[in-house]
C-alpha cells in the first residue's frame, strides 16, 4: 500500500506538538488517537510523540493492538472500537531509515490479512506477539 506523500506531509504537520497522547509500540513507531479516544492509529515520530510525525497508512480508523521486535511491526486493525467485525491484521518490515529519510525506502505494508494468513505468516516469518493496546 503506497501513501501519497503529501497526505503524510498534512498529517505530520496536523500532529506536529499536538500533544496527543502517544503509547510507544517501539520507537519510532506509537499508537495516538487522531480525534476521537476511539480513533487509534500507527503513527511515526522520529524525534518524539506528537513532534514531526507521519501516520500509518493503514485503511480504517481503529487500531486495536500493535506488537514490534527488531525486525517487524505488527498491527491489528478492527472496523470500530467495540470490537465489531472482522480484524484485519497488518505488519511490515523495519527499514534502517525508520528515523531519518524513510521516504526513499519506506516500508512495505503487507495487508490486511484474516487471522488464518496472518498466523502462516507469523510462523513462516517470526513476527513479534501483539503487546501494545490503547
Amino acid at each position: 500500500m503506497k501513501m501519497n506523500p503529501l497526505f503524510l506531509i498534512v498529517i505530520a504537520l496536523a500532529t506536529a506538538g499536538c500533544g496527543r497522547r502517544a503509547i510507544e509500540v517501539d520507537h519510532p513507531f506509537y499508537l495516538m488517537f487522531i480525534e476521537h479516544p476511539q480513533d487509534v492509529a500507527l503513527f511515526r515520530c522520529p524525534n518524539e510523540p506528537g513532534v514531526g510525525c507521519a501516520i500509518d497508512g493503514l485503511p480504517g480508523p481503529f487500531v486495536a493492538e500493535a506488537g514490534a521486535n527488531k525486525r517487524y511491526i505488527v498491527v491489528a486493525q478492527t472496523p470500530s472500537s467495540d470490537g465489531e467485525g472482522p480484524t484485519s491484521y497488518y505488519y511490515f518490515e523495519r527499514v534502517p531509515e525508520e528515523t531519518s529519510g524513510w521516504g526513499k525506502n519506506p516500508e512495505r505494508i503487507v495487508g490486511p490479512l484474516d487471522e488464518r494468513e496472518f498466523t502462516a505468516a507469523k510462523a513462516h516469518l517470526g513476527l513479534p506477539e501483539f503487546t501494545v493496546r490503547p
